[in-house]
């Protein structure tokens, strides 16, 4: 799939970021917009207020870190996430990996919600885990495929098209379920003391797993090795604090998990590819 968006109707503003975002009552079921998404080039999207409709994201290839009522989770080919609207969501891609494909679908309607609950989609937001299912792929090119082209019924054709995706999403959800993820436990634990002193070992026991099978899994789980991903995770949140704090470099390695700022300094620059001092000055002066 390439970079795609198409929108349900003309907006002179829709360039600008969730311009497509509406709710309406107007009719049971109304599409906003749709596309494919794919990069190879790391990012974070985060919208703390979220958007006024429903948003589908179906992954196709990589792997995308989702949080969800503040946890994290690791979200993978043939899995969908569902967010109700006015929810904040945030996401990031590390960039590592198979490039990162998913199709997204923003929809409203006074039946919206009453269609995602008959179908099993209640207690929003929601990750469903599923194998990559060609249906579900062909259902969305359907969709785009009407998007394309004119018609006098445009708005039911994409309405029916979209409950043929949202059906193949439940059913392949439902009748093809992944196993629990084997790493569930140390994942959270990671995303919630990665600035402590982690022990790999500690986590390989924690799943009941031996090392060297640990790290495997690791691996196709995420793209990385244990102590990889830990890195990344304090990277970017001695970014974040660059970024909107005035504390010192010393401070912020020491937050992070880094209680010598020699060290801190020499891995920042390593996986950021420049010092905390220049990284701070030149975000600064970009916000000029």
């Amino acid at each position: 799939m390439k970079l795609i968006s198409y929108y349900s109707y003309d907006d002179p503003f829709r360039s600008v970021p969730h311009a497509c975002s509406r709710e309406s009552d107007r009719v049971p079921l109304l599409v906003n917009c749709a596309g494919s998404f794919i990069s190879k080039f790391p990012f974070t999207t985060d919208n703390p207020t979220g958007r006024m409709d429903y948003y589908v994201m179906y992954l196709l290839s990589g792997s995308l870190s989702v949080r969800l009522d503040g946890v994290l989770h690791t979200v993978t080919a043939g899995d969908s996430v569902v967010f109700p609207p006015k929810y904040p969501y945030f996401y990031s891609y590390n960039g590592e990996g198979e490039d990162l494909n998913y199709l997204w679908v923003h929809f409203t309607g006074s039946y919206a919600k009453g269609y995602l609950n008959e179908l099993g989609f209640e207690g929003l937001p929601r990750l469903w885990r599923a194998s990559p299912d060609a249906h579900t792929l062909s259902c969305f090119r359907n969709l785009f495929d009407i998007f394309s082209k004119d018609s006098a019924h445009k708005e039911t054709a994409l309405a029916s098209a979209l409950l043929q995706i949202l059906l193949s999403l439940s059913d392949t959800a439902h009748a093809h379920p992944k196993h629990e993820n084997p790493l569930a436990r140390s994942l959270q634990y990671i995303n919630a003391s990665y600035t402590d002193d982690i022990q790999i070992p500690a986590l390989a026991t924690m799943e009941n797993l031996s090392n060297s099978r640990y790290h495997v899994l690791f691996k196709e789980a995420t793209g990385m090795s244990p102590r990889s991903y830990i890195t990344m995770l304090r990277m970017r949140h001695a970014c974040d604090l660059l970024n909107t704090t005035n504390l010192t470099i010393k401070q912020i390695g020491a937050l992070v998990g880094y209680e010598d700022s020699h060290f801190f300094c020499k891995i920042f620059k390593a996986k950021i590819g420049t010092s905390p001092s220049l990284y701070r000055k030149n975000e600064k002066s970009n916000v000029k």
